[in-house]
């Protein structure tokens, strides 16, 4: 097989697994009645065109390379079209001035006239020079003087987005099991402090409402015990009331939420920290694996100075840091379970000490009669050609499902010791210390302005907006109809951090509109410090959301509220205020979040490892483009929606201790996340302009036939030289290939609409979390430009109408507890929960199809880097990727004929791929050789007619 055709079977194999991310496999098709969403409307292709790289000279190399022909037309045609836009340029700064001059405040017209007095000189230098080209006077020295002037070089913040990784575990120590006495745990008297459950809370009427309804002392305890599920991270993150409503903590979070609801009951309680040790059966309980290498792995995610045991190298018991809680309880009356009468004594609590039990549950994957038959078909096929076909089982009648459940105890008094043995007490402790609260802190171009526990954000929203700096500039903008109109430099307005109801506004950064400025967000989680920089716009509007986890349904009613009030505000309010605008973009936040949150679940459960998200945070925003001319904006510019999450720190370790399967789990949820990203816009705004983001721009690209790079240390130099984007990019790519990471490259840059630029995924080999790239540094997606400001109010009412009930979907998941396969759906509160079920079952069925996707993309990535560590010869790489190509077009076919049954009603469709299938077995020899003829692909051209073949019912199936 030709190397180009290699290339072009591997660029298709990617197309088809990202194509298969838009099957049903996402909430977004559990219908309701009550969602005021257009089920009809349909998104446009997304496609692309390639920009030749002369046009993205810059006015230098244009003028540089006209002035070197032999005919003058084209020189001359540069300049004047250069001078008329300066002179257009030129009418707008005089008139914006005279205007002022009429009624504006003084100091407002001052600063109009210092800009016109700034523009006339670099226009008078300019033109001149312009003119000099124009005569071939000192051509290079004035073609120097127009770019200088034109595209003067601008300190430009700095942006960074975190590498979105999977924490891995740190390695454990071992030693010999030398059997120690336990510790006394001997406590001091209440103190005042053991009462006060104020200083962790930050809603206290809401949590003494939840401590009346859980009930008394042993309720409580109970009930923590057997709802609240463990989560893989260090120190405190929730917080009481989070874990609460999400159900899940660690430790030391559980311990906070028992010692908060006990002090509302008048029950004196602390924290309490040591050194526990737990037997090896307690361990596989603890953490419901089935291997001990995963049970090392979470108690070192979960635990600090985690040790194992051994007994004549074998290990039994593990001993580690541990927090748990002490409360003082009428005790002598039958534990805690009477009249609650009687002395107190100091009774230990580990409500997070709890076994899990694992359930295999199978589900029916019914697939609809017309099509039974086309599948039996394929069944044969595969039967009788294993050796080509493997064991592909095209639809099995059952999916496994796996999941882990509290072994609930329906005790009835409380306990009377810890369930194992206390080692040390290092300290007891009343408040969550400091040192342990994940914290977020804000700073725009170097001042902080805000700082917070991440724990006490929940529920509110973060907004970064600007306001005018003065009431004269007030008064200026107000004056005006639309925001695009205003006269940029006249004006001044500072940066605004809004958390709730709060504002914080800074002291020293007030610029004019179209300044960049640079938003620095800190984030300090248990995987250490990390500080994320963005490029802010003034006169934008912003909204950071942060991920704990899950968006509870708690919070996404919150987030509602939120919206009703912005749209009860937008005929009042500014529309780019925090208050308005600011409260549609966090709700996007949320959204995307809720897309990605229950897309984990199902992987998890379809491949059966455990997942905590650490913390994940991103920026949605809606910003302005600029009019500029000499370096300085003259006003703002029709803008975009988009969204960057920046920051994605998350653990998965498989229960039966498969890293292969939690390298697929990290790029299936992957590459789905970064196609929400795109999507999210078009739900929220109900556009139908396709989204932008890494998966969306390779999709296009691909059908364009531009081919993606896969490029290692390797082989960077030579195919960066054959890549048509910015050195910037190709600085990026290097940085990370020289790290060791496989980068994915569309190797042009391209126009998808009113968007530009390219697109690329940077994959970590060893645990294949990536980040999905979009060329100006984003790790996310956007809109298409979006004009707020028109006159057409049916985009503004969409953009405030709540097309996706948030609230609703989160709790018809919880009913279903997804994990336990929808068998609670049969109650919920409202909608169509025979469509819940249907779609639900939809997602599990879509899942596992998709898995096999996105498995052929995770084998093309590993072939090249093995290439790229020196194990594959150029040679062995063509012939393992003719093999590759070969297994996966086949198993592409498997999938789409799979996935015709959940999304299509054609019947004629499943005909059609078994009519390709059985030409492609005439193309397949039955050995692994990866030659010619008789025993490999025997019609390449045949082959590459499959391949748009099937690339056509994709389309088909998928609607796009």
């Amino acid at each position: 097989m030709k190397k180009k055709h290699v290339l072009k079977a591997a660029a298709f194999v990617l197309a088809s697994s990202f194509v298969c991310t838009s099957a049903s496999i996402n909430i977004r098709n559990i219908n309701y009645e009550d969602a005021a969403y257009d089920t009809a409307r349909k998104i446009q292709p997304v496609t692309a065109e390639i920009v030749p790289e002369e046009e993205r000279w810059s006015v230098e190399e244009q003028l540089t390379y006209a002035s070197k022909g032999k005919d003058d037309t084209e020189l001359l045609l540069i300049c004047d079209g250069i001078i008329d836009d300066l002179n257009k340029a030129k009418e707008k700064v005089e008139a914006d001035c005279a205007d002022l001059a009429q009624w504006a405040d003084p100091e407002i017209v001052e600063r109009q006239k210092e800009y016109e007095e700034k523009f006339n000189v670099k226009y008078e230098e300019t033109v001149q020079a312009l003119n000099n080209v124009r005569k071939g006077i000192d051509t290079e020295e004035n073609i120097g003087i127009i770019a200088g002037n034109l595209s003067p070089e601008k300190e430009i913040p700095g942006t960074y987005a975190a590498s979105s990784g999977s924490v891995q575990a740190a390695d454990i120590e071992y030693m010999e099991d030398i059997k120690v006495g336990a510790a006394d745990v001997v406590s001091y008297d209440p103190t005042e402090d053991d009462l006060n459950f104020e200083k962790d809370i930050i809603d206290k009427e809401t949590f003494v409402k939840i401590a009346d309804e859980i009930g008394g002392v042993d309720d409580i305890y109970h009930f923590l015990k057997n709802n609240v599920k463990n989560e893989m991270y260090k120190g405190s993150k929730k917080g009481p009331l989070l874990t609460f409503f999400q159900l899940g903590g660690n430790d030391v979070d559980q311990a906070s939420l028992l010692i908060s609801l006990l002090r509302v009951k008048n029950i004196p309680a602390r924290f309490v920290r040591g050194n526990v040790r737990i037997t090896l059966q307690q361990a596989y309980d603890l953490t419901g694996a089935s291997d001990p290498d995963a049970v090392s792995r979470i108690l070192a995610l979960s635990y600090d100075k985690v040790t194992g045991l051994r007994r004549n190298g074998e290990v039994v018991a593990y001993s580690f840091d541990h927090t748990w809680a002490e409360a003082y309880i009428p005790y002598t009356d039958y534990r805690g379970a009477g009249n609650k009468s009687g002395d107190s004594v100091w009774i230990q609590l580990d409500p997070s000490f709890k076994k899990l039990v694992n359930t295999k549950q199978e589900i029916d994957a019914s697939y609809k009669a017309e099509q039974l038959s086309y599948l039996n078909d394929l069944k044969k096929i595969i039967s009788e050609s294993p050796e080509v076909y493997g064991n592909n089982n095209v639809a099995p009648e059952k999916i496994t499902l796996n999941y882990s459940d509290i072994e609930a105890k329906n005790e009835i008094y409380i306990p009377s010791s810890l369930p194992y043995q206390v080692n040390s007490i290092a300290e007891r402790y009343d408040f969550i210390k400091d040192k342990d609260k994940q914290t977020i802190s804000f700073s725009v171009d170097g001042e902080r302005l805000f700082s917070s526990p991440v724990a006490e954000l929940y529920g509110c929203s973060v907004n970064v907006s600007y306001e005018p700096a003065s009431d004269k500039d007030k008064e200026a903008i107000a004056h005006y109809k639309k925001l695009t109109e205003v006269p940029a430099q006249a004006v001044r307005v500072v940066p605004v951090i809004t958390v709730g109801d709060k504002k914080y506004i800074a002291k020293n950064a007030d610029c004019p509109l179209g300044t960049q400025q640079q938003l620095s967000t800190s984030i300090k989680d248990d995987t250490g410090t990390t500080t994320l920089n963005d490029i802010l716009l003034s006169g934008s509007v912003y909204a950071i959301t942060l991920d704990l986890n899950m968006i509870s349904s708690v919070e996404s009613e919150i987030t509602e509220q939120g919206m009703k009030l912005a749209n009860e505000k937008r005929g009042t309010d500014e529309l780019f205020s925090a208050e308005v605008l600011g409260q549609v973009l966090g709700y996007a936040g949320k959204y995307y979040f809720t897309l990605c949150d229950q897309q984990n679940q199902f992987h998890a459960i379809t491949n059966n490892v455990n997942y905590t998200r650490h913390m994940a945070a991103a920026i949605t925003g809606y910003q302005f483009q600029t009019s500029e001319t000499f370096g300085m904006t003259s006003s703002l510019e029709t803008g975009n929606f988009y969204i960057d999450a920046e920051y994605n720190r998350s653990s998965v370790v498989s229960l039966d201790g498969d890293s292969d399967i939690e390298r697929k789990y990290n790029f299936e949820t992957g590459i789905i996340e970064s196609k929400f990203e795109g999507e999210v816009w078009n739900d929220i705004i109900g556009t139908d302009k396709p989204g932008i983001s890494t998966m969306h721009i390779m999709e296009a690209a691909i059908a364009k036939g531009i081919e993606p790079m896969y490029i290692v240390k390797r082989n960077a130099d030579e195919m960066l030289a054959k890549c048509n984007i910015d050195s910037y990019i190709k600085s990026n790519v290097r940085n990370s290939v020289n790290s060791g990471n496989l980068v994915i490259i569309i190797p042009e840059i391209l126009t998808i609409g009113d968007w530009v630029g390219t697109a690329y995924i940077d994959m970590e080999p060893d645990t294949a979390a990536a980040t999905y790239m979009i060329s100006d540094g984003t790790a996310g997606g956007a809109s298409q430009d979006i004009d707020l400001e028109t006159e057409d109010l049916d985009i503004t009412d969409k953009l405030f109408t709540l097309n996706i009930r948030l609230s609703y979907v989160n709790r018809a998941l919880a009913v279903a507890g997804v994990a336990k396969c929808c068998a609670g759906l049969i109650t919920a509160e409202e909608g169509n929960i025979g469509a819940v079920v249907d779609n639900i079952l939809g997602m599990f069925i879509s899942t596992t199809a998709y898995a096999g996707a996105v498995q052929m993309e995770l084998n093309l990535c590993d072939i090249v880097l093995d290439y790229g560590e020196g194990k594959l010869s150029e040679e062995e790489l063509e012939k393992a990727l003719v093999i590759e190509t070969r297994n996966n077009l086949v198993a592409t076919l498997v999938n789409l004929l799979t996935l015709v049954n959940v999304n299509s009603n054609n019947s004629t469709l499943g005909s059609e791929i078994v009519n390709l299938m059985t030409s492609v077995i005439g193309l397949v020899g039955t050995d692994d050789s990866g030659s010619y003829g008789n025993e490999g692909i025997s019609d390449m051209s045949t082959m590459l007619d499959c391949f748009l073949h099937t690339e056509y019912l994709i389309k088909i199936i998928f609607g796009i």
